[in-house]
């Protein structure tokens, strides 16, 4: 299943991933979603549960 979005990108960003797909034969979309895809790790629930209480931690932490 698949859920279709629009995004904004800076030009920079974008000439740089059309610049790529160009170099791999590929369409800026499939760069993007590769990209991202590897950008961003699978997390299990137990992770997540983890991550969310060091996150509460340092956001509520007082530094003085």
């Amino acid at each position: 299943m698949s859920t279709q979005i629009i995004i904004t990108l800076p030009d920079d960003i974008y000439q740089r991933a059309e610049r790529f797909a160009r170099l791999a034969n590929c369409d800026v979309a499939s760069i993007l979603v590769d990209t991202i895809q590897l950008s961003i790790p699978r997390l299990s629930v137990g992770t997540l549960a983890i991550l969310s209480l060091s996150l509460s931690f340092l956001i509520n932490k007082s530094w003085c």
